[in-house]
């Protein structure tokens, strides 16, 4: 569990810039499509496949899937995928605006899922555990890790750390971040 919160740190390192990095877009004017991509990469890469991938393909093997917080947590996911797919769109139709949209409205629902998984989902699952099993999940996450290339984790942490480099100390003029719960697309 404790690889999992790790992981949720550069996830929420991120999460924390999206603000800085929409107003940047948005005062600019200008699609800097080589940053929006990398963002998108960053997510696709490293928060579903490489950490999405470990709850959803391997820990979630050693829970009841019918119970509810699973659902809810997959549902997030799936959400969280539409926000991904609509940025990418918005890229590709050259729509700064949406990119942002979909961006933020990705931002706050993982900021909540986040929550609920380390407050809720991975302490439940925790309590159920053997030590037979964590060794087994323990084992399977390097295999998944392996698999995915030892340079996966570098490569994403070393764009967090560019990212924080360039966008935060930029100050943030009225954040444009939605407040309301943005649905992803179909």
């Amino acid at each position: 569990m404790r690889k999992l919160v790790e992981e949720h740190s550069w996830i929420k390192r991120l999460l924390a810039l999206i603000p800085a990095i929409v107003d940047d877009l948005r005062a600019s004017g200008e699609m800097n499509a080589g940053l929006m991509r990398e963002i998108l990469d960053f997510i696709r890469g490293y928060a579903d496949r490489f950490h999405h991938m470990k709850e959803e393909d391997i820990l979630f093997d050693y829970t009841d899937e019918e119970a509810e917080i699973i659902g809810v947590i997959y549902a997030d996911h799936d959400r969280a995928r539409g926000f991904v797919k609509a940025a990418a769109q918005a890229i590709e139709d050259g729509d700064i605006s949406a990119f942002c949209v979909n961006l933020s409205a990705y931002r706050n629902l993982l900021t909540q899922h986040i929550t609920k998984e380390d407050e809720i989902l991975l302490p439940y699952i925790d309590r159920g555990l053997s030590t037979h099993q964590v060794g087994e999940i323990f084992r399977r996450f390097k295999e998944a890790e392996s698999e995915a290339g030892d340079d996966v984790p570098g490569k994403y942490e070393g764009l967090i750390l560019e990212l924080e480099r360039q966008f935060q100390d930029k100050e943030i003029e009225g954040c444009h971040t939605p407040t309301k719960d943005v649905q992803a697309p179909a």
